[in-house]
């Protein structure tokens, strides 16, 4: 049996956070991007309807894993490269004033 309509991205996103079972992603070799490569075959598979009704949950499941380990991923690169911009910031040497010098 086929999904009588494809779920908008939204929706999908709604649903893998609020509805999918939580569970840990299996200890496994990912990168970001093929994590995202693999949550938009999912989704397009679900778009195209081509994921029946008894694969559907699965799919939903591993979509809410991706889509954890992304916004992850994102996060803790964000983090990071805050950190590398303010360390950079701190090691900058200060402008000196000359005598006289004002900065008005």
């Amino acid at each position: 049996m086929q999904v009588r309509r494809a779920l908008e991205p939204f929706e999908l996103a709604f649903f893998c956070t609020f509805v999918a079972r939580s569970k840990p992603m299996a200890k496994e070799k990912l990168s970001y991007e093929s994590a995202f490569e693999e949550l938009q075959s999912i989704v397009n598979a679900i778009d195209n309807e081509s994921v029946s009704v008894d694969e559907l949950a699965t799919k939903v499941e591993r979509a809410s894993e991706l889509i954890k380990f992304c916004s992850k991923k994102l996060r803790d690169t964000e983090s990071a490269v805050d950190r590398i911009i303010r360390d950079m910031d701190d090691e900058s040497p200060k402008p000196e004033s000359k005598d006289g010098d004002l900065p008005f």
